[in-house]
C-alpha cells in the first residue's frame, strides 16, 4: 500500500484503517453478486446513491476572515465566486473587493460552499464493508434475511485495490465543515462521517474517483459464508460458480444458530 511517509498527516479515517486485515461484505444473491465471482469485481456507488440520505451532508461554516478568503481565491482560482470565466485577479484591490463581497453576502457564500461540496461528492465513489462476519442486523439488512452471503476479503492480498480504505467515523451531530480553512478535513468530515445510529455496522469503505465496477485480485477473496437460510441449491450453485471461475482456494462456511442465546456459529460446508 502506498502510504505517505508522514503518517500523522493522513486523515483520521485513513489512519484508523491502516491496520485492518480482513473486511466483510454482505450481499444478497443476484446478478451483481454473481459478477463478483464471474468477473472478480465489486461495484462502487456514489455517496448520493447510498441508503442514508445524510451521506456527504455537513453544516456549512462560512465564518472566514477577509485574508483567509483572499488566500483561498488565489490558491483555488474559484470561478463561481464572481461569475466570470477567469479569476486571475489583476490587482490586490480586485481580490479585496471579491473577499469583502463574500463576507457581506453570507447566504451566497454558504450556497457556494454547498455547491463546492456537491461537485466534489459527484467524484466520490465507495464500496462498503464491515469489520465483522457475525453482525445479525447486517445479515438481515444486506444479506436478504440470511438467504444471502457474507464475503471475506484479505486486504493484504490486494493492497492496490484497498489502497484508499477508510474507517467510518460515527458521531451524534452532523459535521461542521469550512471549505476555505478545512479542505484537508474533507475526507473525514464529508466522505467518512455518519450518524451514530449506524455505528452497529462497524463500517469501512474504499474510496475511488470513478464509478464501479472495479476489479480485485482473486486471492483477495478468501471466504464465502452462507446465511443460515441460504438454500442447499444456492450453496451448490455458488460453490460451482466459484470453482469454475478460478476461486478454488475459497473456504466455504454457513452460519448456524447457537443453541443458547442469540449468537451465530459458522461451520464448514
Amino acid at each position: 500500500m502506498n502510504i505517505p511517509l508522514d503518517i500523522q498527516s493522513l486523515p483520521e479515517s485513513f489512519k484508523n484503517a491502516l491496520k485492518q486485515r480482513y473486511l466483510y461484505r454482505y450481499r444478497k444473491l443476484n446478478t451483481y453478486f454473481e459478477e463478483i465471482l464471474t468477473k472478480n469485481q465489486l461495484h462502487f456507488a456514489n455517496l448520493k446513491d447510498l441508503n442514508d440520505p445524510f451521506e456527504g451532508k455537513a453544516e456549512i461554516d462560512s465564518n472566514n476572515s477577509e485574508l483567509e478568503i483572499q488566500e483561498f481565491l488565489i490558491n483555488d482560482q474559484f470561478e463561481k465566486i464572481i461569475n466570470q470565466k477567469s479569476t486571475e485577479f489583476k490587482t490586490r484591490e480586485e481580490l479585496k473587493w471579491v473577499a469583502e463581497r463574500m463576507i457581506n453576502m453570507p447566504i451566497t457564500f454558504q450556497r457556494i460552499g454547498e455547491e463546492t461540496i456537491n461537485s466534489q461528492i459527484d467524484k466520490c465513489f465507495v464500496c462498503c464493508f464491515s469489520n465483522t462476519v457475525d453482525n445479525k442486523l447486517l445479515w438481515s439488512h444486506y444479506a436478504d434475511e440470511h438467504k444471502g452471503v457474507c464475503l471475506k476479503f484479505d486486504v493484504k492480498e490486494d493492497e492496490d485495490f484497498f489502497a484508499f480504505l477508510l474507517q467510518v467515523i460515527y458521531q451524534e451531530n452532523r459535521p461542521i465543515y469550512n471549505h476555505i480553512n478545512e479542505a484537508l478535513n474533507f475526507i473525514d468530515k464529508i466522505i467518512a462521517t455518519k450518524s451514530i445510529d449506524w455505528k452497529y455496522e462497524e463500517e469501512y469503505r474504499i474510496w475511488k474517483g470513478e464509478r464501479g465496477p472495479h476489479k480485485f485480485k482473486k486471492n483477495a477473496l478468501v471466504e464465502i459464508v452462507f446465511g443460515c437460510r441460504t438454500s442447499i441449491g444456492d450453496i451448490m450453485k455458488i460453490k460451482g460458480l466459484a470453482i469454475k471461475n478460478g476461486f478454488s482456494h475459497l473456504v466455504f462456511k454457513q452460519a448456524r444458530l447457537k443453541n443458547n442465546g442469540y449468537g451465530l456459529e459458522f461451520m464448514n460446508v
